[in-house]
């Protein structure tokens, strides 16, 4: 073979290699192109996702509730504090709760301060609940007094002409007691004592004034927590009454006395909901009987304080499941229901406006005799103005708040007894005010009362 041709041909093989060297090393670095392609772009999902998961952990963190301590705490045990905390050991943290919670504390009454934060539990991923608390006085006393006056438009029988008259007046004095933190167990025990008297003008269905004063001790033990569970409380009172009324020009006087016994069982859920049971027991001494009624409740309480309020909502519902304290009515069937509900709006840290709708209906069937059904609807719209003139800015401040309102209402009365030809449908239009002062071992509160309604005759 020719020298010369067999280098060339060598030549041709190397280069035939070299191609397909080429076309390899290309086909490789394409191939890894698409593999770093792949690989890049399960890095930059990789990274994208843990940047997404960091943001989830920043903005809703799952923290798992290793335990709850308490801080600050001296007269107070601490399970009357952390069972205010709904969340138990295990659950994740929920942040909407641990600002429920603080409500519930603040509202409670004990503490003058509340504080919850977290701290780091022994593994990660857990945490610790702290609720630190600044304690208060446990012993508060309070006094309420207040006077009213009504009128109403009257048309007598053989008058054209209508007239504002008198229909009453009172005045009533109440003075309480109450140890917030009985036995450093978180339970309320509060003495009551109410004086008040009133006098009761002539109108068209009577023609004699009636005098009536009336005295009522009492007693109420509350338990939070009943048997030490976060949910069930309880309610006890004993009372009594001592009341004398005369009337002129027909009865010189005549006095009554009573004893009152009330007992509620309920259990709170969701975040201030709650639902209860209560019995009550009434008896007097002149007609010798024991009346009883029993009542179901539902209904919530999200107020952020209960002596002035700025913010929250307050619902109590009632339904009257039994009675026979108007036994003497020969009463068959009834539907008694009452409702009330308030909701406050802050439009600044002085000035709040609380807008008010409360409702009583009643519905009764009666045995026999020439009188029918009775039905009876009263509802009433208002709106109250406070304005708060002192806050609690410091630890030497005189006042934890003091404030002054006024509050107008419009009542309704629609009522059907069939006991007369002339029915008697009242609109009341009231307007009541005072003055709230709120300390760390006081409060006091005085009101006024003006009240006009204009009867309707049907």
């Amino acid at each position: 073979m020719n020298k010369k041709f067999y280098k060339q041909k060598i030549k041709g093989i190397d280069l035939l290699r070299l191609l397909l060297l080429i076309v390899v090393v290309f086909l490789w670095l394409g191939g890894s192109s698409q593999v770093m392609a792949t690989a890049t772009a399960t890095a930059t999902a990789t990274v994208t996702a843990t940047t997404d998961t960091a943001a989830d952990v920043e903005f809703n963190p799952r923290y798992v509730i290793e335990g709850v301590e308490c801080e600050g705490n001296k007269k107070t045990k601490c399970p009357v504090i952390s069972h205010e905390y709904y969340q138990s050991v295990g659950e994740n943290v929920d942040f909407d709760e641990i600002q429920n919670a603080k409500l519930r504390l603040d509202a409670r009454g004990l503490f003058d301060d509340v504080d919850i934060s977290l701290k780091k539990g022994s593994l990660r991923g857990n945490v610790i609940v702290v609720i630190k608390v600044e304690e208060g006085t446990d012993i508060k006393f309070a006094l309420n007094a207040g006077y009213g006056r009504g009128y109403e438009i009257r048309k007598k029988y053989f008058e054209d002409n209508k007239k504002m008259e008198k229909t009453y007046e009172g005045t009533y004095l109440e003075g309480k007691v109450s140890d917030l933190n009985f036995l450093g167990k978180g339970k309320i025990l509060s003495a009551t004592v109410l004086v008040s008297s009133s006098k009761s003008y002539p109108n068209d269905y009577y023609v004699n004034k009636l005098r009536y004063t009336n005295v009522s001790p009492s007693v109420l033990y509350t338990d939070p927590h009943l048997l030490d569970s976060k949910k069930w409380f309880l309610n006890f009172g004993l009372g009594s009454y001592y009341s004398k009324y005369r009337v002129d020009g027909y009865i010189r006087g005549a006095s009554e006395l009573g004893l009152t016994n009330n007992f509620e069982l309920g259990w709170r859920f969701a975040d201030f909901s709650y639902i209860s049971l209560e019995q009550n027991l009434q008896w007097v001494h002149r007609i010798s009987r024991v009346g009883q009624g029993i009542y179901f409740h539902y209904g919530w309480n999200s107020e952020n304080d209960h002596i002035i309020p700025t913010e929250g909502s307050v619902l109590s519902t009632g339904v009257k499941l039994y009675d026979n304290y108007m036994r003497y009515f020969k009463i068959g069937k009834y539907l008694d229901i009452y409702s009330n509900y308030i909701k406050h709006h802050a439009l600044n840290q002085t000035n709040i406006l609380s807008f008010q709708f409360a409702n009583n209906f009643s519905l009764r069937y009666f045995e026999g005799g020439d009188t029918h059904d009775e039905i009876e609807l009263m509802p009433s719209l208002g709106c109250k103005y406070t304005n708060i003139f002192k806050r609690d800015f410091g630890e030497s401040a005189e006042f934890k708040s003091a404030a002054w309102y006024i509050n107008p209402t419009l009542r309704f009365n629609i009522t059907n007894t069939g006991r007369t030809t002339r029915e008697w449908r009242p609109t009341s239009y009231a307007l009541d005010g005072g003055i709230i002062m709120d300390t760390s071992s006081w409060t006091v509160k005085l009101s006024l009362m003006l009240e006009l309604s204009y009867p309707q005759y049907i």
